[in-house]
Parts: structure tokens; sequence; C-alpha cells
């Protein structure tokens, strides 16, 4: 108590007394706390007479009783009014703020001035107000999408065109205005460990941008480009092949064939005709170098143009909804809305605080961008929908899990209220022109990403897709190279053609089109879709159920509604006997085999590390290399997903036994239940549903199944293991996923196989080389969670690898794969006497390792076989549940054994 008065004390002091009464004090004080204090430079000295009818407007509220104190100084500077003047009388002095210099600012004369107190106090200028906010002169806090005072106000909030003041910049020529980098040099890709350069203010120069795809090298001609196109070119370099995959069709699995049509317009309906692209001028050839000179130059502010470089040397590849010449022009005519610039700097935070040395507040920026994302849904413009887009993504790979399928639901709601899943219903418009064809193309990409993330969210999260795909009409993204390219970004008064995407791997890699990267995803998300329905009508469509007949809920109370039934005679062996299951197996087998293999542009010096501006054959190249890579990956937890289901307790709400044959051992079940297993369960059910938390978990899932789930993880180790060269700030968001399915099958094949040896079912000898597969890859993967944690935010997929006890099985597994190497040698050889040194550093014998360092005949090393053999009995008695791990440290005994009795004889 006495620290406390003491403290209340201390508080108190420097406080005046007033005779006022309490709650006239208390407003006094607050009112001196919220005025500001003057600089010790400006407080006036000498008295000053304020103005006879100067009466200051009453501030009283309703329900206040006590009367505000005019006092001269409070009178003369009445700061309530900022950054505006208040008008008073004729003679009265200005009202103005007073000037605190700012750290950033640099010193002049002008601010030397005493007479600048009496001067007019300027607001500057930092971002745009609409127009009901610049009218009535308050500040506007939109950013571009809808203000909060116009939504507090319930009225429309118009964004017009405002005419800059003062006059126009002249002209300058395109090469001598333009960075170092943009001037023909070949500039370099950043790697994960390059040391970090400081960025200049200006960020131009800087050799950070001068890493990045952006460095835009304008020495190229640019005014020469051929941007004209004959429609007899057109028309000749179309291809004649099937329509995209239309996904209402159930029969067959999209190809990479893509529709040579031209892209139809979109249907002509009110709420659709609000969202129009915004046509900033025709572009030509000519324009595109002062339109980067520009984006290089003050009209674009360092954060505006930091994100959008970044993101497009980092994301655009994952998300090409843009199309980047004309995207680039828009930035620089202040045209795209704040909201989808904050998307993508959150996108590309992690790069470039790792790259520039900034120090974004990922998590603030992320939570206020979703926040005005959820504030603006009354009009949205193609911008908005594409900042949900991103940021829906971006959510997901952050492990906001409601965000992520909150957005996604709103993204996928918004494709399907504007009719952008049957943009390709209508024939194509005659008349159409570049910049509409432009505008329709973005839509069609924007919808295939929102159904790539619907899909991934429906697979993971137990139900079916928002995005109608029977009802869905829309080719396939089809463009030519000219789309990514902006030294020839293909405008022209013709229509562009269509790309042709039914070639071979060889010719994809020649041509260097992103496209086809894009495609190939689209068509893995159609199967993903396919899948997810397939298991729930097999499901909902037996004919069996525990409770009878009236447990169908989707018969008695949705008859409208009625499963895909499969003719099957139950019960069954495996899923493998239903027709789409088999279907669906091969259909992603498929998919894998034609996919553009990224080892085999490994070699292709474009495709590594220089290139010299954003969209170049070599720039392209880099990306699409990194895309297929990324692309495999996609597939693995998908196969996963798909084979985890093909289990007897997967159908746990009907009678196990009257679906599959054989229905789950006690043994496998036993392994289910373990502790560890419980704990993962309930960790895993913040994340994921039901049907996946207990196929990462399952120990019943069938033979068949099994075997292709820990085939695919070898594959994927091999694949890594082919592009180990890429950087991990390449990789790709769904990596920890992939890993995640991936470390889960090696930890249950090594137990499953472990508990074969222990019931007798198979020797040790028999399963040795598959237990040493699953050791290294398991091994290897880990090795890889622990390095990309420095690159995405994965401590929860290693957390919970640890509870699995990932650490504990690699250091057993490695000990026992030690003892069989040493059992396999020459007894009293050189190599024998190393792996003993190996064995010594696994069991943390030091004693042992340092007395085998010594001559193999000396008494030391006689000694530190003593000591090996105390640490492997002592680690023996730790593993002793392990069969496996026995087996194989009581041959290492039994040599060591052999070995000094050898020596006692001798």
């Amino acid at each position: 108590m006495s620290q406390y008065l003491q403290i209340n004390s201390l508080l108190n002091i420097g406080e005046a007394r007033s005779d006022a009464a309490p709650g006239e004090a208390a407003n006094n004080r607050s009112e001196a706390l919220s005025r500001p204090a003057f600089p010790s430079a400006d407080v006036p000295h000498g008295p000053v007479q304020p103005a006879a009818n100067l009466a200051l407007p009453s501030i009283l509220r309703a329900g206040d009783t006590h009367a505000v104190r005019d006092q001269p100084i409070y009178t003369m500077n009445d700061y309530r009014y900022w950054p505006y003047t208040r008008h008073g009388t004729p003679h009265q002095m200005p009202l103005s703020r007073p000037y605190t210099p700012s750290p950033f600012s640099q010193p002049s004369d002008a601010y030397l001035d005493p007479r600048r107190e009496l001067m007019p106090w300027h607001r500057q200028r930092r971002t745009r107000a609409c127009q009901n906010c610049h009218v009535k002169k308050v500040k506007c806090e939109g950013d571009g999408v809808r203000c909060f005072n116009c939504v507090r106000a319930n009225i429309e909030c118009r964004w017009i065109p405002m005419k800059k003041r003062g006059p126009k910049p002249k002209p300058k020529s395109a090469s001598g205005s333009l960075p170092a980098s943009s001037r023909g040099s070949a500039v370099q890709l950043p790697q994960i460990n390059e040391p970090r350069e400081s960025v200049p203010k200006n960020g131009v120069e800087g050799p950070v941008y001068n890493g990045l795809g952006l460095g835009l090298g304008l020495g190229l001609g640019l005014g020469s480009s051929t941007a004209s196109r004959s429609h007899n070119s057109r028309a000749t370099s179309a291809t004649a092949t099937t329509a995209s995959p239309r996904i209402a069709s159930r029969t067959q699995y999209p190809s990479r064939s893509v529709s040579s049509s031209h892209c139809p317009a979109a249907p002509a309906e009110s709420f659709y005709r609000t969202v129009t692209e915004s046509q900033g001028g025709d572009m030509n050839a000519e324009s595109i170098a002062e339109t980067l000179r520009r984006f290089y130059s003050d009209e674009v502010s360092e954060e505006t143009r930091s994100s959008v470089i970044y993101y497009f040397e980092y994301f655009y590849g994952i998300c090409p909804i843009f199309h980047p010449a004309l995207f680039i022009r828009r930035i620089v005519d202040g045209e795209v809305e704040q909201i989808l610039i904050d998307s993508m700097r959150a996108s590309a935070a992690r790069v470039i605080n790792r790259n520039t040395g900034s120090n974004i507040d990922l998590d603030r920026l992320i939570e206020d961008t979703d926040t005005k994302l959820l504030s603006y849904l009354d009009k949205p413009s193609v911008d908005y929908v594409r900042a949900v887009v991103v940021m829906a993504s971006l959510n997901g790979g952050e492990c906001r899990f409601v965000m992520y399928n909150a957005l996604t639901c709103l993204a996928a709601s918004l494709v399907n209220r504007l009719g952008w899943h049957m943009i390709d219903m209508l024939p194509t418009s005659p008349d159409i022109t570049w910049r509409e064809w432009i505008s329709i193309e973005i839509k069609r990409r924007t919808f295939y990403v929102v159904f790539q993330i619907d899909a991934y969210l429906s697979i993971v999260s137990d139900r079916s897709m928002t995005v109608p795909t029977a009802r869905s009409i829309v080719l396939a993204p089809g463009s030519g190279v000219w789309w990514d390219n902006l030294t020839d970004p293909g405008i022209t008064e013709k229509l562009p053609v269509r790309c042709n995407n039914d070639i071979s791997n060889e010719e994809i890699i020649k041509t260097g089109s992103l496209v086809h990267t894009f495609v190939d995803m689209c068509s893995l998300n159609v199967i993903i879709s396919r899948i997810n329905n397939m298991l729930w009508d097999f499901k909902l469509g037996l004919p069996t159920y525990p409770h009878g007949e009236d447990f169908k809920p989707n018969i008695k109370f949705f008859k409208g509604y009625v499963p895909d039934t499969y003719n099957v005679s139950l019960p069954i062996r495996s899923l493998f006997d239903i027709a789409e299951f088999r279907n669906s197996n091969e259909a992603l087998k498929e998919w894998r085999r034609k996919l553009v293999r990224a080892s085999d542009m490994k070699y292709i010096g474009d495709a590594n590390r220089t290139f010299d501006t954003f969209g170049s054959y070599a720039h392209r190249i880099h990306q699409m290399r990194i895309r297929y890579f990324c692309l495999y990956t996609y597939s693995v937890p998908i196969m996963h997903c798909l084979h985890f289901s093909n289990r007897p307790s997967y159908f746990a709400t009907q009678s196990a036994n009257q679906v599959f044959v054989d229905a789950p051992d006690v043994a496998s079940l036993m392994l289910t239940d373990a502790p560890e297993n419980k704990a993962i369960y309930e960790i895993l059910s913040n994340v994921f549903t039901e049907r996946l938390n207990r196929g990462l978990l399952a120990y019943d899932i069938i033979n068949d199944s099994w075997r292709e789930c820990v085939q695919v993880v070898y594959d994927l180790v091999q694949h890594l293991d082919l592009n180990r060269d890429i950087p991990l700030e390449r990789y790709d968001q769904v990596m920890p996923f992939c890993l995640l399915t991936s470390m889960t099958v090696l930890i249950r094949n090594a137990r499953i196989i472990k508990h074969k040896v222990e019931t007798g079912e198979v020797s040790a000898d028999d399963v040795h080389d598959d237990l040493d597969q699953s050791t290294m890859a398991l091994r290897r993967l880990w090795t890889l969670l622990g390095d990309l944690n420095h690159v995405w935010r994965v401590e929860g997929v290693e957390y919970l690898m640890r509870i699995m006890q990932v650490e504990e099985m690699d250091q057993r597994d490695s000990v026992a794969e030690l003892a069989h190497r040493i059992d396999s040698t020459k007894m009293g050889s050189t190599q024998e006497t190393k792996l003993f040194r190996t064995l010594a550093v696994a069991l943390n014998d030091r004693t042992a390792l340092e007395a085998m360092l010594t001559d193999p005949d000396s008494a030391s090393y006689k000694a530190g076989l003593i000591s090996l053999a105390q640490a492997i009995k002592i680690y023996a008695w730790i593993g002793r549940d392990d069969q496996v791990l026995m087996i194989s440290l009581q041959s290492v005994a039994n040599r060591i054994k052999a070995l000094l009795t050898q020596e006692t004889l001798v």
C-alpha cells in the first residue's frame, strides 16, 4: 500500500490546484492533454490581444454542464479546424499550425524565417479522395474502393479522375532516363543465401532491383518491336482443337487441348455491366518505353513499385491473372485500386523483407487487408475480385484457415454472381476490341484460380465445391507468348490468337509460354473436383446403412438431389473394384506422366539464373521450370487423399463388414488409437476435417493403395533430388501440405514394417531394403521441412512431426542402418573401424570415439570397443520394444565380443 501511495504521489507532482468543479477540472486537464504543445521557439513571449469579435463556435455536447474557457492563447490558435483555415473577421490573425520539423525533411532558409508562423499552412496530399470527401474537404479513408465516410453516410462512393496541377513533365529519351538495370545488361536472379544490399531511396538503380525480372531491359529496341499482326497470320496460326474442359462433363478428363475459337463476349446483365476494366487509353509499342520510364520515376511510389516488382517475380506464375503490360500502364495512370496493391504487397511481404531489409508487419497487413475486403461487397470490381483471390491464397499459405475458407467462398460467390462461370456460353462478338478480349481473358483466368483454391479447400474440408461445376462453361486459358512479354505485348488492332496447347513437351519448352503451366494446373483442378464428388457420391449412394433406409438424409429430406449410384455388388475387396476409382487413379498418373519435367530444363542456360527483361524467353523459361517443379508437388497430396479413403474405417457410418470383405484388424486399430495419434488428431481437427484427419493416421489402408502412397513419396524424393538447385524461396505454398502427407506415410510405413517383424510375419532381412529406403526418404523430407521453415510459416507442420516422434524414429533407424552395415563388412577391416566411429557418434559416446581414433591394435582401441558395447547395451534397453533394432544391435554386440575375444587370445 505504501508503494502504491508513493507512486500515486509521484504521479500528482506538478498538478495545480483548481477551484473549479471536479468535472470542470477533468475537462480542463483532458483539453490540455489533447492540445498540441508549442515548440520552445514558437511560444509567444508577449501579450497577444485577441480580436474583439472573434467568437469560437460552441463545442458543448448534449448533457454537458461545464463551459469551455476562452483564453487568449487558445483563441488565437484554434487547432480543431486543421488542416483548413477557419475564416473569421478581416483583421484576425490566421489560425495556423505551428511548424514541427520532420526528421526526414531537409532544413532550408524558408523554414528559418521568423515570419513562418504567420504563413498559411498547406496540407500535403498523399492519397486520392472520392468525390464526396473531396467536396466536403474531409479525410478520405477508402484507398480506392469505398471510403468509410460514404459507408457511414450510406451513399454512393464515386471516384473520379482528378487532373494534376502544374506543368506537365517534359518528355525524356527512353534510354537516358531509365535505370541502369534497364539498358540491356544481363542481370542475376537473387538467391536465398546471397548477402542483402541496401536499396537507394529512389528505388531505381539498386542492385536488388537489378536482380529481378522487372529489370525491364528497354535497350532492346521497343520502337522496332513487331506489334502488328495481320489477319491472315492470325487465321493460319489458330489451332483447330476441341473445347477446353467443360467442367460439367463427367465422362472425360481434360486434356491439353484448347479451343481455337476466340473468346466470346460476357453475358449482358445489369450487374455484370458494373464490372469492367478501366480503359486507360490506347497502348502501342512506342508508349511502352515511356510507361516503364514513368513506372520507375517518382510518379509511382516506392512502396507500390516494390510490391508490383516482387509480386510479378515470385507470384505471377502461381496466379497469372494480370496482363503485365496493361497492368503496369494502369499502375502508372493511377487506375489500379489500392486494395489490390495492398494484397500484392502482403503476398510479397516476406520476399520484400528478405531482399530489401524492410520490416513489413505481415500479420497486421494481412488483417487490415482482410478487413477492407470484407467491408466492400456491394459493388465489386475486377480489381476487387482479384484482391480477394490473392488474399485467399495468402491466408491459406499462412495457415489462417478460417479466413482462407471465408475468402475462398467469397471469391467463388463473386464469380458466380458476376456470371464468369458461363463466360464462354455466348458466341464471339464480331466487333470485340483488343481491350475487351484482354478483359475477358483476365476474368477467365481469375475464374480458374478461384476454381483451384475452391477445389483444394473442398478436398481438405470434406465439402462440395462452391463453384457450380455442372454449370460452368469456360474455355481453358489461352494466349500466345506475347501475353507475358513486355517488349512485344501483342497490342494490335486485330484480335490476338489463342495458343496451341496440343503440342509435345519439347515444343512447349521451345516456346516458353507460361500459359501451358496454367492449363496443366486447370486440368489437375478438374480431376480434384471429380475425385471429391466421386468419394461422396459413392459414400452416400451405398444401399446399406446401419440404421435402415430412413437414415439416408439425402433421400428423406433432399429428394431433389440423388447421388450417383455405382453398380457395385457388396462386399468389395477394395475401392479398386469400382471403375470410377480406377479411372481417377489412372487420370492422376496420366497427368503426371504428361507433365513437363522440370529436370529437362535444368541444363538450359536461360532457365537457371540470367535474364534481362520480364517476359523475355530467358525469364519465361526460368518461370516455366519453377512452375512445373511446383505443379508436380500439387499432385502428391491429392494422390494420398484419394488412396487414404480406400480403407474399411472410411465407411465407419456403415457396417464395415458389409462394404469391405475384411474389416480392419485389431492391430491396425490399436496403432491408429495410440496416445500420440490422439494428440495429433486433436491438433489436426483445427485444420482439416474428419475424413482427411483419419486418413493421415489410419493403418488399415488396403495394400494396393498403400503401395501407391509409398511409391508416390519415393518419386517425390527423386523429383526433389533432380531439382536440388532450385532455391527454397521459389517453392510453392503447397509444399508444406505435400511434406505433411508424405512424412506421415513414411512414418506409418516404418511402423508397419517393424510391427510385421515383431509379429513374425516377415523376417528383418526381407524388409531391410524397404525400411532403409523409407528412413532415407524421411530424413530427406525432415531436413527439407526444417530448411523451409526459414522461408514459409511451417512451424505447425514441424511441431506435428515432432509429436509423431519423427526425430526419435530417424535416430533409431540410423542406428539400425549402421548396425546392419557393420554386420555386412569384413571383420577387422578399415571400413569396420570407420563404421564403429560413426556408431559412436550416433550413440553420443565420446569416450569410444576418441579411443577409436588410435591404432586398432592398441589397448586404447580395445577400451573404446568396451565403451561402445556399454553404450549399445544402454541404447538397446531404451529401444527394447523395437524388435528390428534389437536384432541389429545384438549382431554388433556379438561382433565386438568376437573382436575382444580374438585380441585376448592373441
